[in-house]
């Protein structure tokens, strides 16, 4: 499997890297990294890791003039893409005969025989994005051929047939979003960095399956969510992350996002794999983890600014949610002074902090 990026009109080229099919899982990964800055790129930031069978790439960027990227792949390969943010790039790949557009918050998961796409990239706005490139031997060591979970992905993928998990982004979830946090500041070395990663993408990919069939298992004749509803619910989201500490009620959001109640309820819950309710707890509890890291603030006082009515409802949330009491502010003091003594599982270095 041999992957080629390069941005076409100032002849750059980022990667060029030839990598063998045949996953093993005991191998040392190689990691290199990718940095430029001129007239026409404001910052270009690529780091990638790299092994038998896959090929991870965290991408960063802003560009001053619009450049087009050429991504090539040679041989099988399963192409997982994790866009976080974007600039509405609009791709044209090889092996099907539309042009996709890349927005924000969404995901899919892609299989060519061989991989030809060209990007188009605006100048600009920030872009950021994440893409981990599997060869076929490392894919169904993740998840078996007969797998019931991707049976149609499978069938294509053997009978080298170009796919698509979905035809447009499918939506991040909150799961998927923080599996992706903890891959970027995954500090592990060695064999234990190879062993978290493949454990990682495994539960990626079993996500982005999941979401693909609840997108259309969970919809009827009787109700369905258009490309309409959609923006409004991305809307929806996007005043929950602004205002989580005084978040506005369902029947309010309601009103605020132009989307009957029942709708805006349950197609948040299609569309993001999450309830309105929940995702305000998560953000609030993401919140209460940045507020503990530092040392002048009581729990007392982060309770209030994560908008709970005392001490009390604030650290039976902060338990439920993590399994562990706020005291844990002793351990996040102690994870940046690297003297961390506690014998209790602490969520600052653990696995349970979000981002």
């Amino acid at each position: 499997m041999r992957l080629s990026c390069k941005l076409q009109e100032i002849d750059k080229q980022y990667i060029y890297k030839n990598v063998k099919d045949i996953y093993i899982r005991e191998q040392i990964l190689e990691e290199n990294k990718f940095n430029c800055i001129n007239n026409i790129i404001k910052y270009f930031n690529c780091s990638f890791l790299s092994g038998d069978g896959f090929i991870l790439l965290d991408i960063e960027m802003k560009l001053n003039e619009p450049l087009t990227d050429r991504f090539e792949i040679e041989g099988d390969n399963i192409m997982m893409e994790f866009v976080t943010n974007t600039a509405d790039i609009e791709g044209n790949i090889d092996a099907f005969d539309y042009f996709n557009h890349y927005h924000d918050n969404t995901h899919n998961l892609i299989y060519t025989p061989n991989y030809k796409g060209n990007f188009r990239i605006p100048a600009q706005v920030p872009v950021k994005m994440l893409i981990i490139i599997l060869s076929k031997d490392c894919y169904f060591k993740m998840i078996p051929h007969n797998a019931d979970i991707h049976e149609n992905f499978s069938k294509n993928i053997l009978n080298q047939n170009a796919c698509c998990l979905s035809d447009t982004g499918l939506p991040l979830t909150t799961d998927i979003q923080l599996i992706l946090n903890k891959i970027k500041k995954c500090k592990r070395k060695g064999s234990l960095k190879n062993l978290y990663l493949e454990n990682s993408i495994q539960e990626l990919l079993l996500l982005q399956h999941e979401v693909s069939k609840q997108r259309y298992l969970l919809r009827d004749d009787n109700w369905a969510l258009n490309e309409d509803d959609i923006l409004k619910l991305e809307q929806a989201r996007q005043i929950l992350e602004k205002d989580f500490i005084c978040a506005p009620s369902l029947p309010e959001l309601s009103k605020m996002i132009y989307l009957n109640e029942y709708k805006l309820k349950r197609g948040f819950k299609t569309h993001f794999g999450i309830t309105v309710k929940n995702y305000i707890i998560r953000l609030k509890m993401g919140y209460a983890i940045e507020l503990l890291k530092h040392k002048n603030c009581s729990i007392t006082n982060i309770a209030n600014a994560c908008g709970y009515n005392g001490l009390v409802q604030f650290s039976i949330a902060f338990k439920k949610f993590y399994g562990c009491s706020p005291q844990i502010l002793q351990c996040s003091i102690c994870k940046y002074e690297k003297e961390c003594g506690c014998n209790n599982s602490c969520i600052v270095n653990g696995n349970s902090l979000p981002s």
